[in-house]
C-alpha cells in the first residue's frame, strides 16, 4: 500500500510539473507572438539606439534651428503619450520622445530600474543620438524628476526645464502619512508583478491594464494602445520601475536648483488626481490635492527664472487634456533662448 501511495504522489508531482511547464511555455510563446505582432503591425516610427546591452526607441521629428526639445514620459507611459504634443511642437522645432527600457518598442534594460539607472540610460541615448544640446526638457509626472536628475548631472546640456505636474521629491513620504497601508500594499503588488514576469507567468495570472489611454485619440493610436495593453513586457517594465520607488526616492534627494535657467511648472487644475485612489476618502483625496499643489509651487524655487501655469481643465494627464498648454510653454522657452 505504501508503494502504491508513493506512486500516486510521484505521478501527481510529475503531472503538476508538466502542467506548469506547459503553461510557462504557452505564456512565453503567447508573449513572443504578441510582441512580434505589435512590431510588425506598428513599426517603430523612430530608431533603435544601443545604450549598452539593450536598445531604446527614440523618435525625433521637426526641423528647428533652436535647441532640441526632449519629452520624458511619466510612470507607465511611453513615447506615444506625447503624440499630440510632439506633433504640434514639430511644426516649429526639433523634438524627441523615447521609450524607457521595456516600454513600447524598447528592450528591457539593466536592473534595478532606479531613477539613477534611467538617467544614465537617457544620458547614453542622447549622447548617441544626432541631437542638438543644450535641450529644453519636458518631464511629465515621474518624468519631471528624471529630467531634473539629468540636468543635475549634465547642467551644460540643459537650457531650460518644463515640469508637467511633476512628481515632487517628497511625494511618497507625503502619501505615506495619509494612507500608509495602501502605500505598502502597492509596493508588495509591484514586486509581485515583477517577479511573475521574471518567471514568465504574467500573461497567465495578471489582468493587464496596459498604458494610460486617451479619451479621444486617432483610431490608429487607439488600436496601438490596445495592442500594447496585451504586452506584459510593458506592464512589467512599469512594475519594475515602481518596485524600487524607495531607492529612487532617496536618489531624487540629490536634485537641486538649476540657477537662472528658465523653468515652467505646470500644475493640473481639476482636483481629480487622488479621487477614488488607494482607498482614500474624499477628505483625504482633497487634502492630498492641497499638498500636491503646495509641492508644485515649491518647485518654482529651483530657478530664479520660473513661472507657474495652471492647466485649468486638466487632470493629472495634462498632455492629454490640454496639450496646448505644454506646447505654448515650449514655444516661450525657445523664444526666450533665442
Amino acid at each position: 500500500m505504501g508503494g502504491l501511495k508513493l506512486g500516486w504522489i510521484l505521478k501527481f508531482l510529475v503531472g503538476t510539473a508538466v502542467f506548469v511547464a506547459t503553461c510557462l511555455t504557452c505564456s512565453i510563446a503567447y508573449q513572443w507572438y504578441v510582441v512580434s505582432q505589435f512590431e510588425s503591425t506598428y513599426p517603430y516610427p523612430g530608431e533603435l539606439i544601443d545604450v549598452g546591452g539593450h536598445s531604446l526607441h527614440l523618435n525625433c521629428s521637426g526641423d528647428g534651428e533652436s535647441q532640441t526639445v526632449i519629452l520624458e514620459a511619466g510612470s507607465g507611459m511611453w513615447s506615444m503619450d506625447w503624440y499630440e504634443v510632439q506633433r504640434r511642437i514639430s511644426e516649429f522645432a526639433s523634438v524627441c520622445s523615447y521609450d524607457r527600457a521595456g516600454h513600447g518598442w524598447s528592450e528591457f534594460g539593466t536592473e534595478p530600474r532606479t531613477i539613477n539607472q534611467l538617467a544614465e540610460e537617457l544620458s547614453v541615448l542622447l549622447e548617441a543620438a544626432d541631437s542638438n544640446p543644450p535641450y529644453v526638457m519636458v518631464g511629465a509626472s515621474f518624468g519631471g524628476s528624471l529630467v531634473q536628475l539629468y540636468e543635475n548631472r549634465h547642467p551644460d546640456k540643459v537650457a531650460g526645464i518644463i515640469l508637467v505636474d511633476s512628481r515632487p521629491k517628497d511625494y511618497t513620504a507625503s502619501l505615506r502619512k495619509i494612507v500608509p497601508d495602501a502605500v505598502d500594499a502597492m509596493a508588495e503588488e509591484r514586486a509581485f508583478v515583477s517577479s511573475l514576469f521574471d518567471m514568465g507567468l504574467v500573461s497567465i495570472i495578471l489582468k493587464l491594464q496596459g498604458p494610460f489611454t486617451f479619451s479621444e485619440q486617432p483610431q490608429h493610436l487607439a488600436q496601438m494602445y490596445a495592442h500594447v495593453g496585451r504586452m506584459t513586457k510593458h506592464t512589467a517594465a512599469h512594475a519594475k520601475e515602481l518596485s524600487v520607488d524607495p531607492i529612487s526616492d532617496n536618489q531624487m534627494q540629490s536634485i537641486g536648483p538649476i540657477g537662472d535657467k528658465p523653468l515652467t511648472v505646470i500644475v493640473h487644475g481639476e482636483k481629480t488626481m487622488f479621487k477614488d485612489q488607494l482607498g482614500m476618502s474624499d477628505e483625504e483625496a482633497m487634502y492630498m490635492e492641497s499638498i500636491w499643489t503646495i509641492q508644485q509651487e515649491q518647485q518654482l524655487e529651483l530657478s530664479s527664472q520660473s513661472e507657474l501655469l495652471v492647466a485649468e481643465t486638466s487632470g493629472h494627464l495634462v498632455h492629454q487634456d490640454q496639450p496646448d498648454v505644454i506646447v505654448e510653454a515650449v514655444r516661450r522657452h525657445l523664444f526666450d533662448l533665442m
